[in-house]
């Protein structure tokens, strides 16, 4: 249980700077995500034989996010940590998931759109407060 409460603690550290990356530069550096990444790789091999269990859902995110980077809906960066966050999560909640993170994504861009009145979203900031509301409510059990 320990070294779960320090995978979700660096996973939380991680998308606090992913943040404050997004919001300052717009990108979100590759070694935020790669943390990310080994955050969910190690949570996998602490959860035992669920490792393809996990692996199934960061192939599934790898083909929903970087299909939407391919089409240039998304940005790299955005697509490679909802990769990576994907892999933290079982398959059968995924939908939560991304449910929660496309729901963000919609009131951020209104707000961006009509308050802001811009079209230059950080959408690092939506990906982790769904992250960050999909986690919490369901405390945490969408990741064992």
């Amino acid at each position: 249980m320990k070294n779960m409460l320090i995978i979700y603690a660096v996973v939380l550290v991680a998308l606090c700077a992913v943040v404050y990356w997004d919001w300052r530069w717009r990108r979100i550096p590759n070694w935020l995500n790669g943390i990310v990444f080994l955050a969910a790789a190690a949570h996998a091999i602490l959860m035992g034989d669920l490792m393809s269990v996990y692996a199934l859902s960061f192939f599934i995110g790898a083909l929903i996010w970087g299909g939407l980077f391919y089409i240039k809906a998304i940005g790299g960066g955005d697509a490679k940590l909802l990769m990576a966050l994907s892999a933290l999560v079982l398959p059968a909640n995924l939908l939560w998931f991304y449910l929660c993170v496309t729901l963000c994504g919609a009131v951020q861009a209104l707000y961006w759109r009509y308050v802001k009145k811009s079209n230059d979203l950080p959408y690092g900031i939506a990906i982790a407060a769904g992250s960050l509301i999909c986690f919490l409510t369901s405390g945490f059990s969408l990741l064992t």
